[in-house]
């Protein structure tokens, strides 16, 4: 990633409940970049993407989370998770969000 440079980050999503996941403005995946010393948010919630179609479960959905890289160059820690705005992120309550560990490059 370069600093301050958008990324298209591919994002596979599976629903492995029992209910329909309802798209809606409020909810949908969310990426934020963490620094690396006890892993703080860069940027609090810098890529977001709503659900563009109810999930069925067992249903799968592929996409594209565009996500602003920090302004530090460095070693860092891209995490994505579910959220509803306002009410809580599934990784509260179920699964651990999908982390990755980048580099962001000067730019």
């Amino acid at each position: 990633m370069q600093a301050r440079g958008l990324c298209e980050v591919p994002v596979s999503l599976r629903n492995s409940s029992d209910a329909v996941w309802a798209p809606s403005p409020e909810s949908g995946l969310a990426g934020q970049p963490l620094a690396r010393a006890r892993w703080q948010p860069l940027q609090w919630l810098d890529g977001q993407q709503p659900l563009d179609r109810p999930l069925p479960p067992g249903g799968t959905l592929d996409t594209t989370l565009l996500v602003r890289a920090p302004e530090r160059e460095g070693e860092c820690l891209l995490e994505i998770d579910l959220q509803q705005a306002g009410v809580l992120w599934l990784g509260e309550i179920g699964p651990a969000p999908a982390t990755c560990r980048v580099t962001v490059l000067p730019r």
